[in-house]
């Protein structure tokens, strides 16, 4: 069995990792940055994915109603807000339909 995703510290890890350099982190969590969203692929750990709700070929274009993708500064920013509120709206693009999923942290 995995241990449980500790969701605040894997966002504080993000946050940092995002700042000092964030395309080595991107690939390790299987996410490529498309400028318009994160494209979500199978490399991303499946414990990471199944917390978070999403499959392989999601596109997030946004959290807390905030566009990601373009600018991974500025995102590190909106997932401390995200932890800061302790909630994250996250607007999932599936296939050809808009989904929302809803994080409590």
């Amino acid at each position: 069995a995995n241990a449980p995703v500790n969701t605040s510290s894997a966002i504080d890890e993000a946050v940092t990792a995002l700042q000092e350099n964030p395309a080595s982190y991107l690939s390790r969590m299987g996410v490529m940055a498309s400028g318009e969203g994160y494209q979500v692929t199978a490399a991303m750990p499946s414990g990471l994915r199944n917390r978070l709700g999403l499959e392989a070929g999601d596109k997030v274009l946004s959290v807390n109603g905030q566009s990601v993708g373009s600018s991974p500064t500025q995102d590190a920013s909106i997932l401390q807000q995200a932890q800061q509120s302790g909630q994250a709206q996250i607007e999932v693009q599936r296939g050809d339909q808009v989904i929302t999923i809803r994080q409590q942290f």
